[in-house]
């Protein structure tokens, strides 16, 4: 993984990528993900209010980063 410095564009998942190793590489884009999802949903879940669709299209974004950042197939092979 590069450095905090070098990176081209910020993504949750990235940071949490700098201080979690899990044995699958996805794993921090996976858990960014699915947190931004919940936190879209939650009014609905809670009130019956609104989806939160700005979230769960950062949700998305997080997936997309995580899937295309070529560092980590640099580092899987």
């Amino acid at each position: 993984m590069r450095p905090p410095s070098t990176v081209e564009y910020f993504s949750l998942g990235g940071l949490i990528a700098l201080w979690w190793r899990p044995r699958t590489r996805l794993v921090p884009w996976i858990v960014a993900a699915a947190l931004l999802a919940g936190l879209g949903c939650w009014d609905l879940l809670a009130r019956s209010g609104a989806v939160d669709f700005i979230l769960v299209g950062l949700a998305g974004y997080e997936l997309v980063i995580g899937l295309t950042d070529e560092s980590l197939d640099a580092s899987a092979g």
